[in-house]
């Protein structure tokens, strides 16, 4: 009986006891197999129904698993699902989650009246991830971010000045009088997206403000076929920034530092190519690299720049409310004194679910940046050597030594901004959604060009007026106001037959002021003031400019697998004339899954999609080019007067870009391979041109006028894949490369406008083209030395290769166009052993050419150049010399291809990091500008331009910074 209860007890105590064996738990952390960072929102599942998602971190515990060994199964949209087989109690698991190589399942917003999924759309979308690639090879702005991460889009590097920045142009130039600038959105809102404003010398770009660090992600959508519902002004494309948002959890911080520095290496081997060429006393030639002189004797031109940035984010929240806030720092220095570029950035963004069916989300963020640029002047030193004055005070500078430069120009510019914008997305059924937003972005510059009073000593360098002072302040206070609202309806008609119908209304102001205030001539030392000056002067405008417009869209899908979209917009825009109704950008797409069907053969290829799209959308006029207005003046006897200024035009339309793109979509190798192809043809109708005024009219200035058209014309192509995939080692590589034809097919006033110095708007030719006479040979006359019998290509319509004439009788020619023809980049990244990361870039960009007007200074006018000296050495730069003309010497080709970055990241080990309280940590190092591959030999290097404000196709090379070598060391760590 007593054995008999015994094993009655132990049958009691075992029971709970084998229950407890029977479930078990698995903890881990899921992260991306590119950047190595935790993986939000990952769906784990362990089959019989159980469940969970990982958290901001990218970590996840799955609990109630019965016997000794699990199968995990990994899903999130954008990857490829991954399984692993684990035993239950394992602690630390470490899932490598791959990229998918078409992800036709990830949410796209840009172009779109509703989040929608990228199988459903039928023009072409370009995505960064701007979160994994800031980790992996981290930028100081955004326009170093976006450059070569997606075909088609060019950015136009201006110099390198901190705290500069360039132009992007999206599938060529696609106007002649207006702005070439695509539409910048963040979160929602327009923002402003000008450049070319600042100094004489170079842009400062409104883009750069946005912080790098606060972005997650980017969209790019290229042209009219994809921007109808944007409507005018998206005819140059659409730039869509997002932001990091907050995620349910507790607070997570993450910290940042990065130092680093900058400079020209080599760099008097660099400006061997501007030295001068010019005659010893002796009549021997000699040739003089100031660069390399001033160096040598203890003065470099050129300094070590050093680089900060210290920054600091938050995010968490609950289900219900969630937040990310931001705040950075960063300071840079260039390599030419004085510049320095300071910046503020502050992002507070807050989402809540107010209720089931209602969400409201919030942002903010502020930048107050200063940034002091070297006066133009100082590289006309290395650019434009004076041998002649070589023992003048001047040092062979031609205006001025760079410490009296230094001394006597200041220039610099102070920016506030904030942008802030408040969405709501109402759910009032299951099958509506309406979304609501309004949003500012409101802007003020300030560029001070300040020449104190100077000591008496400086007026050999720069005259007797100029000593005495003066002080330029440019302000521009530019306000963007957004009010977007869209209702969007989804409903089955069949089980195999979906319908989408949206419905929307936009509203945009955008409101600018701009005022210079100037004196001239300070009373004393120290006193600069304009209000103290002897002379003062001032002008103030203003420019506002309204857009109304909506849409209606109607979608229909088929078993999820094709799509067809039909929409239109109608837009009124306060620049119209008059006489000119709203107008109307239809839109048009289709795409179709070919690899879903039950007829696609199962092989190689996994995924393949075709997709095509037609849309219009529009640019609008300059604010006040359709009014006729009239310049106040003084009258007789001192009183007020007008006199006929603008003549206007009462039918004054938009220009209306029309666009069609067809391409496809194709991965295999069980989906590690990507493959993505694009093709459009983009015209520009009704192109804004500027037409002479009949000097009997009493009106001075050209009549604009829609005259104009212009075609470009080209195809991108996306490769991708994971070629290499092991425990130990993972190889993600990108290839892109885009071509781009640019045509003006006509402009309805003749065949030619004339454009700066040697660029010209031709019927057949591109946009802004470079045309000048093309000297073929030349001789020199052995008593006088001077340039003779010049010989010159007569060319065939208007090409070169035609018969050689005297120059006398030859026309200019086409030498070059300004944007490349194509362009494109090599991106590399190799994982090794789930620690290190090394990501590497190469990009190119061939067939285009640039103005040099340091040649141009330095051969045409002070005449120091080597074929001025010795013209048997080119004796065809000898003659276009001769004659004073622009032609392929001082206009050549730049085609180039640069190791752009490479960089290091180590992800260090959690059991290291927790060790002083934190979650995770990497550093990187990085470098930018490593090597330049070029046949261009005129300059430093070929990747040099001057953007000048007020035009956007005149981007000559003229006294710009070089590019220099940067190396940048960041530390991030999670707590």
């Amino acid at each position: 009986m007593a054995r008999l209860a015994l094993a009655g007890l132990l049958l009691v105590l075992t029971i709970p006891v084998a229950g407890h064996a029977q479930t078990g738990t698995v903890t881990g952390t899921v992260v991306s197999g590119r950047s190595l960072a935790g993986l939000a929102d990952v769906f784990v599942t362990a089959g019989e129904g159980l469940s969970t998602v990982t958290n901001a971190d990218g970590r996840f515990e799955l609990e109630g698993l019965s016997g000794t060994e699990v199968t995990l199964q990994f899903d999130l949209i954008g990857y490829r699902t991954q399984s692993v087989t684990t035993q239950v109690g394992t602690v630390g698991l470490r899932v490598v989650m791959g990229e998918s190589a078409i992800a036709l399942d990830e949410i796209v917003v840009t172009g779109q009246s509703i989040a929608t999924e990228r199988r459903s759309i039928g023009n072409a979308v370009a995505t960064i991830n701007a979160a994994d690639q800031q980790l992996l090879t981290p930028s100081l702005d955004l326009s170093t971010m976006l450059n070569a991460r997606a075909p088609g889009v060019v950015f136009q590097a201006s110099q390198g000045v901190a705290g500069g920045g360039g132009r992007i142009r999206i599938r060529g130039t696609n106007s002649i009088s207006l702005n070439n600038e695509p539409l910048i959105y963040v979160d929602g809102v327009r923002v402003d997206n000008e450049t070319g404003r600042g100094f004489s010398w170079g842009p400062t770009s409104r883009l750069n403000d946005i912080d790098p660090n606060s972005i997650e992600s980017i969209e790019v959508i290229k042209g009219p076929a994809a921007a109808t519902l944007y409507g005018t002004e998206a005819s140059n494309g659409v730039i869509q920034i997002f932001t990091k948002k907050g995620t349910p959890g507790a607070a997570r911080f993450t910290a940042f530092a990065s130092r680093g520095m900058s400079k020209i290496l080599n760099v008097a081997e660099k400006f061997e190519s501007t030295k001068s060429y010019y005659y010893l006393p002796s009549g021997e030639v000699s040739t003089l690299n100031l660069v390399q002189k001033e160096e040598e004797e203890g003065r470099p031109l050129f300094r070590t720049g050093q680089t900060q940035r210290y920054g600091m984010e938050v995010a968490g929240g609950t289900d219900v409310f969630r937040y990310f806030v931001t705040g950075s720092f960063d300071s840079q220095e260039g390599i030419m004194e004085p510049n320095v570029a300071d910046r503020w950035n502050g992002r507070a963004n807050f989402e809540a679910t107010a209720s089931e069916n209602l969400t409201i989300a919030a942002n903010a963020a502020y930048v107050s940046s200063s940034i002091e640029v070297p006066y133009h002047e100082l590289l006309r030193g290395p650019f434009n050597p004076s041998p002649y004055q070589l023992d003048t005070p001047n040092r062979g500078f031609l205006v001025a030594p760079p410490e009296a430069l230094r001394a006597a120009y200041h220039q610099t510019e102070d920016v506030s901004r904030f942008t802030s914008g408040i969405r709501l997305e109402h759910r009032p059924t299951s099958w509506l959604t309406q979304r609501f937003s309004v949003g500012i972005d409101e802007v003020n510059e300030e560029a001070n060009t300040l020449v104190p009073r100077l000591p008496d000593s400086l007026a050999v360098f720069f005259g007797p007026n100029a000593v005495l002072g003066s002080k330029t302040v440019n302000t521009r206070d530019r306000t963007t106001t957004t009010v977007d609202y869209a209702s969007t309806a989804t409903t089955d008609l069949t089980a195999s037959l979906s319908s989408t119908t949206s419905f929307g209304v936009q509203y945009f102001r955008k409101y600018e002021k701009v005022a210079t205030i100037s004196g001239q001539q300070f009373p004393a030392p120290g006193i600069t003031t304009i209000s103290s000056a002897a002379v003062q002067s001032g002008t103030e405008n203003f420019v506002e400019n309204i857009t109304l417009g909506g849409f209606l869209q109607q979608q229909v899908g088929f078993n999820d697998r094709a799509y067809l979209t039909v929409a239109f917009r109608i837009d009124d825009n306060s620049a119209f004339g008059r006489d000119f109704e709203a107008v109307v950008y239809p839109k048009v797409s289709g795409t179709w899954v070919l690899s879903e069907e039950s007829f696609w053969p199962v092989g190689s290829i996994g995924t393949f999609r075709v997709r095509g799209a037609f849309g219009q959308s529009g640019q609008q006029p300059d604010a006040f080019a359709a009014l006729r207005s009239y310049q106040p003046i003084t009258g007789p006897g001192g009183g007020a007067a007008v006199r006929p200024q603008f003549v206007g035009n009462p039918d004054l339309g938009p220009e209306r870009g029309t666009e069609v793109e067809l391409g496809f979509d194709a991965s295999a190798l069980d989906d590690r391979l990507n493959l993505e192809f694009t093709w459009y043809d983009k015209r520009a109708k009704d192109a804004i041109v500027a037409k002479p005024v009949a000097p009997s009219s009493g009106f001075i200035a050209n009549q604009f006028v829609n005259l104009g058209e212009i075609q470009n014309t080209g195809y991108e192509v996306f490769l991708s894949g994971l070629p290499v995939e092991t425990d130990f080692l993972r190889w993600n590589l990108g290839v892109s490369f885009a071509r781009n034809t640019n045509e003006i097919l006509h402009l309805g006033i003749g065949d030619e406008i004339a454009g700066p110095v040697n660029q010209y708007h031709r019927v057949g030719f591109p946009v802004s083209a470079y045309f000048e006479k093309v000297t073929v040979s030349s001789s020199v006359d052995p008593t006088t030395g001077a340039v003779i019998d010049l010989m010159c290509d007569a060319g065939v319509d208007g090409r070169q290769g035609g018969p050689t004439v005297p120059c006398a009788e030859a026309g200019r020619l086409y030498i070059g166009q300004v944007l490349p023809e194509y362009e494109g980049a090599i991106t590399s990244d190799i994982t090794l052993w789930n620690r290190l990361t090394i990501s590497g870039l190469l990009d190119f960009k061939i067939g285009q050419s640039i103005f040099s007007a340091d040649l141009a200074i330095q051969c045409t006018i002070l005449r120091l150049c080597e074929p001025n000296i010795d013209p048997a050495s080119n004796p065809a730069a000898a003659g276009e010399m001769a004659q004073f003309v622009f032609g392929p010497y001082v206009t050549p080709e730049t085609s180039f291809a640069k190791f752009r970055q490479v960089a290091a990241t180590y992800h260090v080990p959690a059991s290291w990091v927790s060790s002083f309280g934190g979650s995770g940590a990497t550093i990187t190092a990085s470098a930018r500008n490593l090597y330049t591959f070029t046949d261009y030999d005129r300059s430093p290097e070929p990747e040099l331009a001057t953007v000048f404000g007020g035009n956007s196709v005149y981007q000559p090379a003229f006294n710009a910074v070089p590019h220099p070598f940067e190396f940048l060391t960041t530390v991030r760590l999670s707590f």
